[in-house]
């Protein structure tokens, strides 16, 4: 694209583009004790991951460092972890669960009830948590006014 072909208008339109591109991309991830604080409360793993799975899943994450996960398959089998989540200093936005369920069936066999360290993304304050970001599986976090 030659520069004198755009003018002045179309480079101040292209010049804007760019900006606003740049900045919707743009995601802040809020430090530690915020992002901890952030963190608490419930999640349920996408409904379309779910479906696909056959599965339905709830994850609790508690102020004092506790955690509980729940599957339900559709077979009827349940599957329940409780154990400790962690937001380490210095992160990479990343959470730590121990012991950790895959519900979403996206690991290995082997990995089953290993814990694992997940990606979480901060998206307008209600956090995502990546179980497998190439799959689209996530867990999404229920607004505490619909939690009653």
């Amino acid at each position: 694209m030659h520069v004198q072909a755009l003018g002045m208008k179309g480079l101040r339109l292209l010049a804007m583009g760019l900006l606003w591109v740049s900045l919707a991309s743009c995601k802040s991830t809020p430090g530690t004790e915020e992002a901890r604080k952030m963190l608490v409360g419930s999640y349920l793993l996408d409904q379309e991951t779910a479906a696909n799975a056959k599965v339905t899943s709830s994850l609790v994450l508690r102020s004092d460092g506790t955690m509980s996960q729940l599957c339900k398959a559709a077979n009827g089998e349940i599957r329940r972890a409780d154990g400790r989540w962690t937001y380490p200093v210095g992160s990479s936005p990343n959470i730590l669960l121990e012991p950790f369920v895959d519900c979403a069936g996206v690991f290995p066999d082997d990995h089953r009830g290993r814990d694992s360290s997940l990606i979480v993304e901060f998206n307008g304050g209600s956090p995502l948590i990546l179980v497998n970001p190439d799959l689209d599986a996530f867990y999404s976090k229920v607004p505490d006014d619909a939690r009653q």
